[in-house]
């Protein structure tokens, strides 16, 4: 399911805007033209030493 939102100047308010991560493999950011520019793994958060 592709899930589009509509951007706001703060980041709160667009993560607030996102659905739940279970599940989710990977979030592809694209440009206006469609391809894909950068892409987050969904991974679990690692510890600094």
């Amino acid at each position: 399911m592709l899930a589009m939102i509509q951007p706001s100047a703060r980041l709160k308010d667009n993560l607030q805007q996102l659905s739940p991560v279970d599940g989710v493999e990977r979030i592809d950011l694209v440009d206006g033209k469609g391809a894909v520019v950068a892409s987050m793994e969904n991974r679990p958060a690692s510890k600094a030493r």
